[in-house]
């Protein structure tokens, strides 16, 4: 004579987990499944965050540059700032609109004026 202790298959659907009556043996088997999926997903997801968090603590930060300006009136909004010869506003050092190249990028410091920085050393 057969026992009826044969379980219905489940069957899993967006709602909740559809079930027949089994035995209180396969049930705790199954929450055991359950519980240890659960526990695999959460470790897995605080991994991820502390990868996450270590890879963005790694990543050096980028600093914006420095607007560039017209080097002989030093203004971001100059035309200047592509070309000298595009420049309409006076030198910051000798104050001549036309005639003057600015200062010289390659002879940066606060001793150098326009007057001087071009002539070769």
């Amino acid at each position: 004579m057969q026992s009826e202790t044969t379980s219905a298959p489940t069957a899993i659907h967006n709602g909740p987990l559809l079930s027949l009556p089994q035995s209180s043996e396969q049930s705790h088997n199954q929450s055991d499944a359950m519980d240890v999926d659960l526990v695999s997903r959460i470790v897995t997801t605080l991994a991820r965050e502390r990868v996450r968090a270590e890879l963005i603590k790694s990543q050096p930060q980028t600093s914006t540059r420095k607007p560039r300006t017209c080097r002989k009136c030093a203004k971001h909004d100059c035309g200047g700032k592509k070309s000298v010869d595009l420049c309409r506003n006076p030198c910051q050092d000798c104050g001549r609109i036309t005639g003057c190249r600015g200062q010289n990028p390659k002879r940066m410091g606060g001793r150098w004026t326009c007057n001087v920085a071009w002539e070769p050393l």
